[in-house]
Formats: structure tokens, C-alpha cells, sequence
């Protein structure tokens, strides 16, 4: 079932924020480092990767108070 128009809208309208986000950046530089160790030989497990970013997410959580939405 295709997604109401609405909805893509919204979507779209939130890529800039993205951009904007703490969050989403500590994610991204947190991907790319594992990224860049894994080309170094340096492999972590699935579980590992996980609890990473669950452990940086949760403390993005606790550093941010304002919603993307307002941003």
C-alpha cells in the first residue's frame, strides 16, 4: 500500500532539519567510523554495532531537549 501523499510530504519537508540534528550527525560519524575500521581489518559483531549506537543515541537523548520538529 503506497504512503498518502501527506505523509511524503512531511518527509520532505524534514530532510533539511536532518541536517540541522546533533543526533543524526553523531549517528552518521558513528557509522562511518565503523565503517573506516572495518577497512582497517577492524570488525565488530552485529550486537556490538547495536549497542553503540544505542549507547550514543540514548546520550544525544540526554545532551538535546529540542525536537527536530522545532528546529
Amino acid at each position: 500500500m503506497p504512503l498518502p501523499i501527506p505523509i511524503i510530504l512531511a518527509a520532505i519537508e524534514m530532510v533539511p532539519k536532518l541536517f540541522k540534528s546533533k543526533t543524526a550527525g553523531a549517528n552518521v560519524g558513528v557509522g562511518a567510523a565503523i565503517t573506516v575500521l572495518a577497512q582497517f581489518g577492524i570488525n565488530a559483531s552485529p550486537e556490538l554495532v547495536s549497542a553503540i549506537f544505542v549507547i550514543v543515541n540514548v546520550i544525544m537523548r540526554m545532551i538535546t531537549k529540542q525536537p527536530l520538529s522545532e528546529k
